[in-house]
């Protein structure tokens, strides 16, 4: 079923938009080129596209997965400007992306909720 949510994604396919997104959201994004020159680490943009976003939200996150050629994608991180976390309604939204896409995740720290 196609995904018709508020969530976006953008693939960072070069060492070039590792190091601009690294350097655009302060955080260490850049370090991961080595691992997606070897095609075991994915990375992109998620852009948070809610009409009802507060405007103090973040819209716009690093997104990284893991690939493994017999398991697939997995969800590893979603990190913020300077490495914030989500809030829960992005956390929860990523989550209904993740099992739409049939990418598999774990209850990691970037996808724990604060209110349970």
């Amino acid at each position: 079923k196609e995904y018709d949510g508020p969530i976006h994604f953008k693939l960072l396919p070069t060492p070039e938009s590792l190091m601009a997104e690294g350097q655009e959201m302060k955080h260490s994004v850049g370090s991961y080129t080595s691992k997606v020159a070897q095609k075991i680490y994915l990375i992109g943009q998620i852009f948070d596209r809610s009409d009802d976003r507060n405007i103090k939200d973040l819209a716009r996150f690093t997104i990284g997965f893991e690939f493994n050629e017999s398991t697939g994608l997995e969800f590893d991180q979603l990190k913020g400007s300077t490495n914030l976390q989500a809030n829960d309604r992005v956390k929860k939204l990523l989550m209904e992306w993740l099992e739409n896409k049939d990418v598999s995740y774990r209850p990691v720290k970037d996808l724990q909720l604060k209110d349970g």
